[in-house]
């Protein structure tokens, strides 16, 4: 009888330990599919991105598109109903406005950006939308590091900082093709009115 007991104990310890080393591995936070693996520095932001950006601005940069948001529950694809980001939205909640957010990664994202500064500037007064100035100034040079990236501008190869980045002119720089494959249907206007710019 002991003999019949022990085959099944040792399967449900094996099960159990592959479980646990399945579960103690780190969650993928980027759930990109690069057309390339991202160089440093940009994939220093990869995870900022992820974490802080990706809500709103897609998993790939898209921007808040009805087929990224369709990737979503059910009962959060309409950001702009009231209870969730519409106008009569929670008190520790934020409004986005006709569920409208840009794309970040895509011909032409950047270019009202002269340069690196500018977008740095501009990404850490106003961003994140619901809490502008809520990431750490290494955060935010991450953030700016990895979108220069994923729109192409990869020659910079000990990142954009500070020192530097009023030297990084973006408008010509810019691929018009970005690096990253995106994960839902080409983005479409959502709500019938102007893409906007």
């Amino acid at each position: 009888m002991k003999t019949s007991l022990i085959a099944p104990l040792l399967l449900v310890i094996v099960a159990g330990v592959a479980v646990a080393a399945w579960l103690a591995q780190p969650p993928d936070v980027a759930p990109y599919r690069f057309a390339g693996t991202p160089t440093p520095p940009g994939q220093t932001g990869v995870e900022v991105y992820a974490q802080r950006c990706s809500t709103c601005h897609g998993d790939v940069g898209q921007g808040l598109t009805a087929a990224w948001r369709a990737t979503w529950d059910e009962e959060h694809q309409n950001c702009a109903s009231a209870k969730c980001h519409g106008r009569d939205h929670p008190p520790e909640g934020f409004q986005i406005p006709n569920n409208y957010a840009p794309a970040v990664v895509s011909a032409g994202a950047l270019r009202r950006f002269a340069n690196a500064q500018v977008l740095y500037d501009y990404v850490s007064l106003t961003m994140p939308y619901s809490a502008p100035g809520d990431l750490t100034p290494t955060q935010y040079w991450r953030v700016v590091n990895f979108l220069l990236w994923a729109n192409g501008v990869t020659d910079v190869p000990n990142g954009v900082t500070a020192e530097n980045a009023a030297q990084i002119e973006l408008g010509t720089r810019l691929h018009t093709l970005p690096v990253i494959q995106p994960a839902t249907p080409v983005p479409q206007p959502i709500m019938g009115g102007s893409s906007r710019p």
